[in-house]
């Protein structure tokens, strides 16, 4: 019998990487800016893409939309820690003012691709900041005035620059891609042709069916569950564990390919059963109030994949996204840009 000595499994488990980051961009604020030079510089051009300027505001806009995941990532990878020389010290070669100007940049390039073609396609009139600007505050007017007469606004009653280009793009990211859909009229051959390539991954087969045995113990129960682990490792049964442990209770568990936990998820007794193979033991599931169980896999049979009508929806999906990615990376690989460098090694970060 096999097991996974040592291996602890939480009801909800949350990824340390994901923890640290998190928490390290939440025990600061920061807001990027140019130097000031004594003059309003908002309206100066940091970049042209495309032939079209890229302003301060535009530019800050979109960097301070990625400060908490870069300060995140120098927090992981160098374990760096807010101080007054944070954003121009180099770590490991890399300097985080730097990095974040670059992912802006690239951030950029991928919106004014969108747009353009939106553009050509007349999805979106005005590629400008400029004309969003206008869209925005005319949103916004709108809700006001909708509020004034108690008419209903869907969301909050103002909308953040933010806010408002994600709810804007995302419909014409929409609109777009069903006119690309038509215009690349896909097949059912292509579509057959990728639905092989993917049937033997988990998302497009029938769930696996597995017949398990959860072994629970109460709380606070002894010996410590390293103890019970020890003895799985001389090759104990369920049934000699619950023989030794007799305050243990052992419950038959089926999933077969209709059951909830594997449609919807969240049941960590199968999350766990789903990571062992026939004859194995789990790790320690923790509950709360120091509750612990354990799982052994009886039998497991492999879920067989799902016709191609059952997929086809979801797999014309996926060639509709990899052409739309493919699409906009080729346009914004067409895109010259042009860094005006004063005002581009001008932007800092300084704390709100």
């Amino acid at each position: 019998m096999g097991m996974s000595p040592g291996k602890k499994r939480r009801l909800h488990p949350v990824a340390a990487a994901v923890l640290a980051a998190v928490a390290a961009a939440a025990a600061i604020i920061f807001v990027v800016a140019a130097a000031s030079d004594g003059t309003g510089n908002e309206r100066e051009a940091v970049l042209a893409i495309g032939g079209e300027s890229v302003f301060m505001d535009e530019f800050m806009l979109w960097a301070n939309d990625s400060v908490a995941e870069v300060y995140g990532y120098f927090h992981e990878r160098y374990g760096a820690e807010d101080n007054a020389d944070f954003w121009t010290t180099a770590y490991g070669g890399e300097i985080p003012i730097e990095r974040l100007k670059e992912q802006t940049l690239e951030k950029l390039k991928r919106i004014k691709a969108e747009q353009t073609m939106m553009k050509r396609l007349g999805v979106l009139e005005g590629t400008d900041y400029e004309s969003f600007l206008r869209r925005f505050k005319a949103e916004n007017h709108r809700r006001a005035k909708a509020l004034e007469k108690g008419e209903p606004v869907f969301g909050p009653k103002q909308l953040t620059l933010n806010m408002f280009f994600q709810h804007e793009h995302e419909g014409n990211r929409i609109a777009l891609l069903r006119l690309l859909e038509r215009e690349w009229s896909l097949t059912d051959d292509a579509l057959q042709q990728k639905y092989e390539q993917l049937r033997l991954l988990p998302e497009y087969r029938a769930a696996d069916e597995i017949d398990a045995v959860r072994v629970a113990f109460p709380p606070g129960y002894s010996p410590m569950p390293e103890a019970v682990m020890h003895e799985l490792g001389q090759g104990a049964s369920p049934e000699q564990l619950v023989s030794l442990h007799p305050d243990a209770v052992a419950e038959k568990l089926h999933y077969g390919k209709d059951n909830r936990a594997a449609k919807e998820g969240g049941d960590p007794f199968y999350e766990a059963a789903l990571e062992q193979r026939s004859g194995e033991w789990s790790g320690i599931i923790e509950g709360g109030e120091g509750r612990y169980s354990l799982m052994f896999v009886e039998s497991r049979k492999v879920g067989e994949p799902k016709s191609f009508e059952e997929m086809k929806e979801t797999v014309k999906a996926v060639v509709l996204n990899e052409r739309y990615q493919a699409a906009v990376a080729e346009e914004a690989g067409r895109l010259a840009v042009i860094v005006h460098e004063e005002a581009y090694r001008r932007i800092s970060v300084r704390d709100l």
